[in-house]
């Protein structure tokens, strides 16, 4: 007795079955082996939006963060051209002064 692909509508039935709990089980499997609970936007549309708009948000802090490191390495580099250039002018003064007294 071999199977037949007849009009048998039961068998026709369960192998529809078969194949969505095996789409089904594939895609958890995906799921697990990622570790990510949304892998498609079909998967958790609202949830997939409140992930992007918390991604976003991520991006815009960590722009800010960079433009924040960058602004205080400038103030650091002035502070020490301005100390620099204040040690050349006392220098400076020394220097006058030896020269003034020197001459007299």
């Amino acid at each position: 007795m071999g199977l037949t692909l007849g009009g048998n509508n039961s068998s026709f039935k369960n192998i529809r079955y078969l194949s969505d709990a095996k789409s089904k089980m594939d895609k958890s499997l995906l799921r697990i082996s990622s570790g990510k609970r949304i892998l498609t936007a079909a998967d958790d549309s609202g949830g997939l939006s409140v992930a992007m708009k918390l991604q976003n948000q991520i991006n815009t802090t960590k722009a800010a963060q960079g433009r924040v490191e960058n602004s205080k390495s400038f103030v650091e580099m002035q502070d020490t051209a301005l100390s620099t250039a204040g040690d050349i002018l006392i220098e400076m003064s020394s220097v006058k002064a030896n020269y003034d007294g020197g001459g007299r």
